[in-house]
């Protein structure tokens, strides 16, 4: 992370059978998911983004983020504090982290579950 610090996220229930369906092609376990011209390096920041230019679709990485983060506050309604920690964020003044030392982890772990669901069709969008 940007940060320099470390950011567990937790995969929803889907996003784990991908990755499973993934490992029956023949994958190595240990290895990243997806392929580069350069093995044994992650995917660079670019790839996303050019990506989305060859596909001639008017978004941007930073817009799944935004688009995430409204959701969060307008449809499942939730903590600020916890939609903030699901992106990696930092909340409250400069004396809060030295008291908030947990990451809601389990509580982004619903989150991200109901996010994939609302993805994926699996429940209504309002």
């Amino acid at each position: 992370m940007k940060a320099g610090r470390e950011h567990r996220v937790p995969f929803p229930v889907r996003f784990r059978e991908i990755l499973e369906e993934v490992a029956m092609l023949g994958t190595e376990q240990g290895v990243y998911v997806f392929r580069v011209h350069k093995e044994g390096r992650p995917l660079s920041a670019m790839v996303m983004e050019m990506t989305l230019r060859r596909m001639k679709v008017d978004v941007t990485v930073h817009g799944f983020r935004s688009s995430f983060r409204g959701w969060c506050g307008e449809v499942f309604i939730l903590p600020r504090e916890i939609a903030e920690a699901a992106l990696g964020h930092s909340v409250g003044d400069l004396t809060e982290p030295d008291y908030r030392r947990g990451d809601a982890l389990e509580k982004r772990r619903v989150l991200m579950e109901t996010w994939s669901d609302f993805c994926g069709g699996r429940i209504e969008r309002s």
